[in-house]
């Protein structure tokens, strides 16, 4: 009976491990602890529960305590029998101590990046919901995860990207956009802003709402719905459970990314107003009422056909609804795919890029977009080549899936990334066999895409390999490309983009450089012709006017200066942004400072507006977007938004970089692997245009320079399983250590435990 009951206990036991084991691939990482101590108490001895318990105290977000945890335990051990934890255990350890991205909540068998998941909140049109976090961000999230077999469907790889990126380049403050996204083998992840506050279900169930709060709902939800289908996005779930009262007024969230069916939304908007009008406070007169029903009654004309009738029939006021249209101009921001329909002026080249990407007889191909910074590169393959490529999806021939990347310091991994976005079979070890030459690109590509798809992929700021990637990983980078450009396969085609002063760079690669002439396609100056329509046809898209006078200055002020691109984009943005009566105005140019004082203006006036512990934060986060190598111009580099908010003034740092980012000086994303918050300057002509920022360069230059060297040298040590003989030593210890003195505090993580070291 004794072996009997002890073998019932043992099975209790165990149940109550998969239970835990359960509970925190759920993320229910801060329910499970109380059990598990509960059962520690219990079961002092049992490793198990010790793994489980600090586990779910790193994934609450409280790292010291499961340290302290395996401490505590390590101690019991050497009590009561004299004896080490085991080696798995201690592993455990070391992996909480270097924050090891594989210890988060696990989804489909793969760690879930960077975020940390909460409590589950139900089901969505994009997949199981969860509350979430990520670091460097204070804000809650919910990232709703769709894992069912339509994700590897051909069409969906193909259009998941484009769609979300659509939703998430909606700015109507009627609107929860998305905040981030991605898709790899087997499972896409939706994240947006969590919402607060009631329901329009709880709303409705309340028995009354006021009609002013029914005015404000088509206001801003109705005119975000609008919007949206203005643009070619439709909702696809219209409900009273997406609509949120919030402390601004009205949102709706849950966009559904790739619908499965055609939307409706004039339809389900229509069933949402009535919902609202049958409890309006104070009721509907029988006049009103009819007008109401009939504006319901007829959806044809779309949701803001919709919006205006309704709007008109239930308020008081002639037109309710009335919203701006958005800016059209994207300031120092490069244009986008979703940015398609606002970019003009540069029709020809882009069939030239097409002609060269869809037509390339030999196997692999190459194509390099050479041009000057400013000159609109990265813009003309974004939003002029790659909505192309992807409309060929029904014209005949092979399937065409699109991914792009930024090299970065780990090319490898950005291009295993950039794979793994467009694949439906994973390679988990891609980014080390394809470094290791076990495995080429165009391999790859075979195994992970669609059977019989043809990639291109795009490889932005091609520079990149040259100002943040070592030598080593540079050139086997490059001998991978060559390899995949002269393979007959033809499945793959390489287009990069390339600063004009680095041209030289790629051209002295012994395998890739003879490529290079034959496939570059020069990004020249625009013509006056070109330009008149990047000025006119957005301004006409949204329905404004701009006078001729200004369109004729600003062509003879940009003339043949291609690098004054990003000051014409900054120029209009502004001008759009104070234009009167719907019209851009020589007058208004004038007063902004021309062409070449606008974005200085505009910079000047967001750092005027700090205080001056505001104006030092300024310096401080433009100090570490910046790269300057030793004898070259300084570039942009993209920073953790953690590595600029660290240390005790991180909310005014914040503060600092959603100003800046506002005023389109900044510009916010992910990294691509970790989905880490990210930010950098949104061009470098804000390097160039901005005298304060010119002098701060001058001035801070060593610690710049001191700074880029560290982080690659911590980098290195980390790699080299932080061998002592990658430290500094000596004068360069003591310079590094004099040069950091007064930003020890704020400096990363791994860099601090670099010079601790």
């Amino acid at each position: 009976m004794i072996t009997e009951a002890q073998r019932l206990e043992e099975l209790r036991l165990v149940a109550y491990e998969r239970l835990v084991d359960a509970e925190l691939a759920c993320g229910r990482a801060t329910e499970s602890i109380p059990l598990l101590e509960r059962l520690i108490a219990e079961h002092p001895l049992r490793e198990g529960f010790r793994a489980q318990h600090m586990l779910a105290l790193y994934r609450a977000g409280r790292q010291v305590d499961a340290l302290r945890a395996y401490q505590a335990y390590r101690e019991t051990l050497v009590e009561e029998i004299g004896v080490e934890p085991s080696p798995a255990l201690a592993e455990l350890q070391g992996r909480i101590l270097d924050h090891d991205p594989a210890l988060e909540p696990a989804t489909g068998g793969e760690p879930l990046r960077g975020y940390r998941l909460g409590r589950r909140l139900g089901t969505g049109p994009n997949g199981t919901m969860h509350a979430a976090t990520v670091a460097g961000d204070a804000h809650e999230r919910v990232i709703s995860i769709l894992d069912d077999p339509s994700v590897d469907d051909p069409a969906f790889v193909r259009s998941f990207e484009a769609n979300a990126s659509m939703i998430a380049s909606l700015t109507h403050p009627g609107l929860v956009p998305l905040h981030d996204f991605w898709r790899q083998p087997g499972t896409a992840y939706v994240v947006a802003r969590r919402t607060l506050g009631a329901t329009l279900r709880e709303r409705v169930q309340s028995g009354r709402i006021p009609r002013e709060e029914i005015v404000d709902l088509v206001m801003r939800v109705g005119g975000a719905l609008a919007e949206a289908a203005a643009r070619g996005v439709a909702h696809g779930w219209v409900t009273l459970d997406n609509i949120v009262l919030e402390h601004g007024g009205y949102t709706i969230s849950n966009f559904v990314v790739c619908p499965r069916t055609p939307p409706d939304d004039a339809t389900d908007l229509a069933a949402v107003l009535r919902a609202c009008t049958d409890v309006a406070e104070p009721r509907l007169s029988g006049a009103q009422r009819e007008a109401v029903e009939a504006a319901l009654d007829d959806v044809r004309g779309g949701v803001a056909a919709l919006v205006e009738r309704f709007g008109q029939a239930i308020s008081s006021t002639s037109d309710p609804t009335r919203w701006s249209p958005p800016n059209p101009f994207k300031g120092l921001r490069a244009f986008d795919e979703t940015d398609s329909d606002e970019f003009f002026g540069r029709e020809a080249l882009t069939d030239v890029l097409l002609d060269r990407v869809v037509t390339s007889e030999r196997g692999g191909a190459l194509t390099m977009v050479v041009g000057g910074s400013g000159s609109g590169k990265s813009s003309l393959v974004r939003a002029g080549l790659v909505r192309r490529v992807r409309e060929l999806a029904g014209s005949g021939g092979p399937p065409w899936y699109v991914t792009t990347m930024l090299p970065g310091s780990a090319p490898f991994k950005e291009l295993a990334e950039a794979v793994r976005r467009v694949a439906v079979r994973d390679l988990p070890s891609l980014a080390t066999e394809l470094r290791d030459g076990r495995r080429t690109l165009v391999d790859a590509v075979r195994a992970a895409l669609p059977g019989g798809g043809r990639l291109l992929l795009v490889i932005d700021q091609f520079e990149e390999l040259y100002t943040l990637t070592d030598d080593a990983e540079q050139v086997a980078f490059l001998d991978l490309l060559a390899t995949a450009i002269d393979d007959a396969d033809g499945c793959v085609h390489v287009l990069g983009t390339l600063r004009a002063d680095f041209y030289d760079r790629p051209l002295a690669s012994g395998r890739f450089g003879p490529a290079v002439g034959p496939a570059t396609v020069a990004v020249a100056a625009m013509t006056p012709t070109e330009l008149e329509a990047a000025i006119v046809r957005p301004v006409e898209s949204i329905g404004a006017t701009v006078e001729r006078a200004l369109v004729a200055e600003l062509v003879a002020a940009v003339g043949d200066r291609a690098a004054a691109l990003p000051a014409l984009q900054f120029t209009l943005y502004e001008l759009a942004e104070r234009r009167a009566d719907r019209c851009l105005t020589l007058d208004d140019y004038h007063r902004l400072g021309g062409l070449d004082q606008a974005i200085a203006t505009r910079a000047e006036s967001v750092y005027r507006s700090f205080d001056e512990r505001g104006r030092q934060l300024v310096r401080s986060v433009l100090d570490r977007l910046v790269v300057v190598e030793p004898g070259a111009e300084a570039t942009g580099r993209r920073t953790p938004r953690g590595e600029l908010t660290a240390g005790p003034d991180g909310a005014a740092a914040d503060a600092v970089i959603e100003q800046m980012t506002a005023a389109r000086l900044l510009s916010v994303d992910h990294d691509p692997r970790s989905r880490v918050p990210t930010v950098q300057v949104a061009h470098e002509a804000l390097l160039r245009s901005w005298p304060r920022l010119q002098q701060w360069i001058v001035e801070d230059r060593d610690q710049i320079v001191e700074a880029h060297l560290r982080r690659e040298a911590a980098a290195a040590w980390v790699r080299e399983d932080r061998d002592e003989g990658a430290l500094y030593r000596g004068a360069r210890l003591d310079r590094a250590l004099e040069l950091t003195e007064s930003e020890r505090s704020s400096l990363p993580e791994i860099e601090r435990e670099f010079l601790d070291a």
